[in-house]
Formats: C-alpha cells, structure tokens, sequence
C-alpha cells in the first residue's frame, strides 16, 4: 500500500505546490485506490502529528520551522550534513528540480529502476536503456550542479519528495546474496569489512557465513552501515526529512503510478532493473533464530513501515 504525505495541487503560480488546506484520511477518486493522507503544511506549528502517518513527522529537536515560505533556515541545511558521519547527504537524493521532485534513495528499494525512470522523464528518450548500471550513466542532475541550498529547500518541503521501502527480511536477504555471496571482483571489500567487524582475518576469497553477516549486523553501529543493508529509516533520514509520498517494492507498479500523477510528472515507461530471477527459497530457510536477530536489528524499520 502507498504511504501519502500530502495531496500537492500545481495549479497555484510560485515555487511551492499549495497544499490542501484540510488533513485526514480519505481515498482520492482518480489517482488510487490506497488511503491518502493529507498533511497540513509543514510550517504550521499549530497542527501537531498524526500518529498514523507511517513515515514520522517530526520535526528533530533544536530545528526551527519555517519563518516564511522559501527560506530554510541554516540548521536545516547542517542537521543535513550532519546527519550521516562522513557527511555525504547528498549522494543519497536525486533531485529533478525542473519538474519540482526530489527522489531519496534507499538502497536495495528500487532504486535503480526508479532512476531509469526519472532519467527518461528528465530527457525524454523513452527507449533508453543501459548497458551498464545506471547509477553511472544516467543524465540527471547532480545535487552540486543544482545547489546544496536549493536542494535542501526541495527536501524542507520546496518539492514532491517521494522514496520507496521493502520487507526488511527481504531486503537484507538481497543484500547478502548479491552484495556479499555473489560480490563483484572489484567490490569485495565489503567482505573485508564485515570480517574486520568480527576480528576474523582479511579474506575477500572467503565468503563470510550468514550466521557470520548476521552477526556483523548486530555489532555494526547502524549509521555507519553499507546503505545497501542500513536500516532504511537512516537511509531516508528519519524524522529529518517528511515525505509526501512512501511506495513499496513489493507494490512497486501500483504505487509509482499515483506518485506520478500527484506529483504533476508526464508519463514515461518502467523497466525494471537488477531484478534476479526467482530463488528457490531463501538463505533464512529453517533458521528462526536467525530470523529473530535481523528483526531485532530492523525493529524500527517495521514499526515504521507497516511490515
């Protein structure tokens, strides 16, 4: 099911969308068949949060709101930079700043199908498809080229934000088969790191146990995870940013569709990316103590985002 923010209407002139004057539950009639739920405008600060919005609203402690339409206040741009250790937000968004959205990727969520589609959005060639990963070749604009302060205003509120989540099991699952088991030659360092994590010896020819991996993910500090196995709040730097709009993998078609039409986009074909064919079964199969641990890891995950 698609998790909304809030409803965005483009026909008011200016650099901010206007926002439905009204919040609470109701099913829009042309867009999907998914409860929307309308937010009250962020700067607001007479309303306060309503509890049922998977993806918290919450303003972090020490952060003004807005004084004013269009104007972000510093600390808003340093909690940014301050959020993850090494200080490197903005490789974590893509903005589109021409057609007002800003798409924050969650690793292991989508992310490349979605940046192909952005992509044939942002230049029109519909047939594009790459040859490589597309996170290389893709024409879209970086954050630096665009401004780190327009962009931090598209993510305060200036722009349609949007992101996609999956089942943690899953997507934990995927990170250790294709990121760890079947890692490429020249990214097998994250083998090294997972061992060193343990006090095992260096050995990228040694794939590590998934009793191993687990383990790794019990002792890392979460922040400072591979974003490919990071809980996915962090990657989408909760409460920090609201978004208007939350999909599911696992509903990927059905919930791209009305975030194309509520955020104003034209139509562009999806094509999937990275999709493995279906496994027989998975690593986790006849391991419930397993199963308990990585839940436990991604507790806040799945009180978040409704898995």
């Amino acid at each position: 099911m698609l998790s909304m923010g809030r409803r965005v209407d483009r026909s008011w002139p200016g650099p901010r969308a206007r926002v439905a004057s009204h919040f609470g539950i109701h099913r829009p009639k042309s867009c999907c068949s998914a409860q929307v739920l309308f937010l009250p405008p962020r700067w607001n600060t007479g309303s306060p949060p309503i509890p049922s919005f998977r993806a918290e609203r919450v303003t972090p402690r020490g952060l003004p709101r807005r004084s004013s339409i269009g104007t972000v206040a510093d600390d808003f741009l340093k909690a940014l930079r301050d959020y993850f250790p090494n200080g490197r937000w903005a490789g974590r968004v893509q903005p589109l700043p021409g057609h007002g959205v800003v798409f924050v990727k969650n690793a292991k969520a989508g992310t490349s199908t979605v940046l192909l589609w952005m992509h044939r959005i942002h230049t029109g060639d519909h047939e594009f498809t790459p040859e490589v990963n597309i996170h290389g070749v893709h024409a879209l604009p970086a954050p630096a080229d665009v401004g780190w302060n327009r962009v931090a205003r598209m993510l305060d509120g200036e722009a349609f934000r949007f992101t996609f989540v999956r089942d943690p099991i899953g997507r934990v699952e995927s990170a250790y088969v294709d990121k760890i088991v079947h890692s490429r030659h020249d990214r097998l360092w994250r083998r090294t790191r997972l061992q060193n994590t343990l006090g095992l010896p260096e050995d990228p020819g040694q794939v590590p146990t998934l009793d191993q991996f687990v383990a790794a993910l019990e002792a890392q500090d979460p922040i400072r995870m591979d974003p490919h196995w990071r809980p996915q709040h962090l990657n989408l730097m909760n409460p920090l940013i609201t978004y208007d709009a939350v999909g599911r993998v696992e509903t990927f078609s059905a919930d791209l569709a009305p975030i194309r039409k509520l955020a104003g986009l034209p139509d562009a074909p999806v094509e999937a990316q990275n999709v493995n064919d279906e496994r027989d079964g998975t690593p986790f199969d006849g391991r419930p103590d397993l199963l308990r641990r990585v839940r436990e890891v991604y507790a806040r995950d799945f009180e978040l985002y409704g898995y």
